[in-house]
Order: C-alpha cells, then structure tokens, then sequence
C-alpha cells in the first residue's frame, strides 16, 4: 500500500466516521443525558483512536481495527498490541464522562 493509498483511506474511514457520530448523536438526542455522553465518550474514543499498523511502518490504523485483525490473524503481541491502547482510550473517556456527569450533578444540587 502506498502512502497516497493509505492517506485515501484515512479519508474515507474519518468521513464515515464522522458521519456514523454525528447520526448518532442524533439519535441519542432524547436519551438521559448521563447515558448519552457516556455512549457518545465511548463511541468517540473507541472511532478515533489510532495505533499503528505493523511495529516495524509508520502507517497507522484505527486501534479497534488493528485489534481485530491481530487477533484473528494471530499476529505477534495479539489483541493488546493496540487493544491496549484502546482500552486506555476507552477509560479515558469514560473517566471524563463520568467527571462531567457527577459535575453536572453536583452544580444542579447546590442550585
């Protein structure tokens, strides 16, 4: 794959990416609001974090993909390769989704 190749289909995959967030954030708009940021964190964290590819390129790829792949092709250092990362990704978010949520709470309480 050549880096024109590689940089087409970042393209492509930000744009369905953006497009699938942005329909569910749609979507989401009536849920309770907790619920909503904590899916709309998740689902954040889980589209747009990148890894790379192989250890050895420069290529990069979404980590959740990444994980798949090394995990049925059974490649070296398995599914946390980029499994790892993902899961900091995703406790990050739901870390800060969280914050917010007990923010929000708290600042409607004292008011």
């Amino acid at each position: 794959m050549t880096e024109h190749e590689h940089l087409l289909a970042w393209a492509y995959y930000l744009g369905a990416s953006v497009l699938f967030y942005v329909v569910f954030w749609y979507v989401s708009r009536n849920w309770w609001r907790e619920l909503k940021q904590l899916l709309r964190a998740l689902l954040a964290a889980i589209l747009f974090t990148p890894w790379y590819t192989l250890g050895d390129q420069g290529y990069m790829s979404p980590a959740w993909l990444s994980s798949v792949a090394d995990l049925l092709l059974a490649r070296e250092g398995g599914f946390m390769r980029a499994g790892f990362p993902l899961l900091i990704a995703i406790c990050a978010a739901l870390a800060l989704s969280s914050a917010l949520a007990f923010w929000q709470w708290f600042s409607r309480k004292s008011a």
